[in-house]
């Protein structure tokens, strides 16, 4: 980890290493700073980072993924340099009114009658009876309406769009005021790549599964802790792609072909399981290596090793419900991971 120390501080112990350089902004980033150059350690400061007396400690992006593993509960921790992840947009409804019923238009499609006091469960299946609005593609959350307020937030097809607002219809309303009014209270914004001074930390669980809302709070309140002036630091999930996988195999000689079918179905699903993906050959079992392409020869080599397999006969996989054929998949999304969907084995003979 770099130690990034005043320019005025440096001393003829450092000189001019091949280990360090300037960062062209008053500071020398030590590249490799366990070992100063007479060859005394660093000692450990309580944050973890390997610290010189007197030399305030620094972070560069890939080190936010090791400071992410010391909060309880995280096992792995992907750094995406430069990435700022999407915004769904939320947009508010409030109803001030003692009877009667609005209607809400999204994208030039109304909704049926909407009761003033609805529950939030209520305005979602109204809007997911719309036919530009699919089960998943909005979560609404708070209500009841007239006593509080509705947040819409857009997900699955529109997730990451700044989408058009919705409008409302009170006439059908009673009451003093009889409105139903609408805000966006954050507006929709798609990934970006490329940005400078900005780092996104994706966090899993030892299963592989997004870790608890707490323990990314944790997570981002220690790296907002330890990050320089104006870089700014996101905790997110990863994204996770359903692969299905087809195979037919010979079992060897001596072997019973359904137990060896079931074991490769077995040594398919630990392949893709997003507790094992991106695990490096050997070393730092806790490191998290991007790998965002399932290959086609990989996954058969795992099938190939299990006991009693004598060869594939065949093979195929897709991303769940797509079309099975022999190509790699590319997973989509940051740090993304797979996950096991339909694994159907079966044996010739």
């Amino acid at each position: 980890m770099p130690i990034c120390v005043s320019s005025t501080r440096l001393s003829s112990a450092w000189g001019n290493d091949a280990g360090a350089r300037f960062s062209g902004k008053g500071f020398l980033t030590i590249l490799n700073p366990h070992w100063d150059r007479s060859g005394r350690r660093f000692r450990n400061s309580p944050g973890g980072l390997h610290q010189h007396e007197g030399v305030k400690p620094s972070i560069i992006p890939a080190d936010f993924a090791q400071l992410a593993q010391s909060i309880a509960g995280v096992d792995r921790a992907l750094a995406i340099d430069g990435y700022d992840p999407a915004v769904d947009e939320i947009e508010t409804v409030t109803v001030d009114a003692t009877g009667g019923t609005f209607t809400l238009t999204f994208e030039g499609q109304t909704t049926d009658a909407i009761d003033y006091d609805a529950a939030a469960a209520d305005v979602q299946s109204a809007l997911e009876a719309l036919s530009n609005i699919a089960s998943g593609d909005v979560l609404c959350t708070g209500g009841p309406l007239a006593t509080a307020a509705v947040q819409v937030e857009f997900t699955g097809a529109y997730a990451g769009s700044d989408v058009t607002q919705m409008t409302a219809d009170s006439t059908s309303l009673t009451g003093a005021s009889h409105t139903a009014t609408i805000a966006t209270t954050r507006a929709g914004a798609a990934a970006t790549t490329g940005n400078e001074r900005m780092v996104s930390v994706a966090v899993i669980d030892a299963a592989g599964s997004e870790v608890s809302s707490g323990t990314k709070t944790a997570v981002q309140s220690l790296l907002e802790s330890l990050r320089e002036v104006n870089f700014v630091v996101y905790v997110i999930d990863p994204t996770y792609t359903e692969i299905d996988v087809e195979f037919e195999i010979a079992a060897a000689a001596g072997f019973d072909a359904d137990t060896v079918v079931a074991a490769a179905e077995a040594a398919v699903s630990d392949f893709l399981s997003p507790a094992n993906w991106g695990l490096p050959a050997s070393g730092d079992q806790r490191a998290w290596i991007d790998t965002p392409v399932v290959r086609y020869l990989d996954l058969s080599q795992a099938i190939h090793l299990t006991q009693g397999v004598d060869h594939i006969v065949s093979l195929q996989l897709a991303t769940h419900g797509d079309s099975l054929d022999t190509s790699d998949v590319t997973l989509t999304g940051p740090a993304a991971l797979p996950q096991p969907g339909t694994i159907s084995g079966s044996h010739s003979g």
